[in-house]
């Protein structure tokens, strides 16, 4: 491109199955409002066992105990377009080079960092391992990188300081000034329930 400009376009993605998740706490019971459970709601079936029925906890001698299924089917997607611009101009000494990435991560609802289990903890909703498919928590939409290097005119061989000595030139000659600067856009920020139990209330 004009100006010396090399312009670098492309596309980078992957897809992830069977991952490990730190999965739903199977001994928990269906939701209150189940036909036959503590709090019964007319036509309510979300969760509910076949015929819109209440089930109790899976293992009801356990009744405070959590008992966590640790499954492999977990799954992420990446997608970003990235761009980067590179020039070098040697007759002003300057060097720069800019990247850009816009980028799209999902996956099935891993742990947070914070110990916490992925959503959806009553069973049996269908589908539950598909529930939680949404934006990771390591998603960045943006990403920004700016380098700048430029070649102080000083020294032997440049604009300033051609007829200095070696040490004169050891001491104030070749010296660069580098600029770095790297913007990206922020994480997701998540709203995590604590343990919804769904016992009697």
């Amino acid at each position: 491109m004009p100006g010396q400009i090399v312009l670098t376009a492309g596309y980078a993605g992957s897809r992830s199955s069977h991952i490990l998740n730190f999965g739903n706490n199977i001994n928990t019971s269906s939701p209150n409002a189940c036909a036959g459970g503590p709090d019964p709601v007319a036509g309510y079936t979300l969760g509910c066992g076949p015929g819109g029925a209440y089930i109790p906890l899976a293992y009801p001698n356990f009744p405070y105990s959590t008992i966590y299924s640790i499954n492999d089917f977990g799954r992420a997607h990446y997608n970003s377009l990235q761009i980067k611009a590179e020039t070098k101009s040697a007759r002003y000494g300057l060097y720069a080079l800019i990247g850009y990435s816009y980028s799209r991560t999902y996956d099935s609802g891993f742990s947070d960092g914070l110990s916490t289990p992925i959503g959806a903890p009553d069973f049996p909703l269908p589908g539950y391992q598909k529930l939680d498919w949404a934006l990771s928590q390591i998603n960045l939409n943006n990403s920004f990188t700016a380098s700048i290097i430029y070649d102080l005119p000083f020294g032997k061989g440049k604009k300033f300081g051609n007829s200095w000595n070696n040490v004169t030139n050891a001491l104030l000659g070749n010296w660069q000034v580098t600029v770095i600067e790297k913007i990206t856009s922020g994480f997701p920020v998540f709203i995590i329930d604590s343990n919804p139990d769904s016992g009697p209330t």
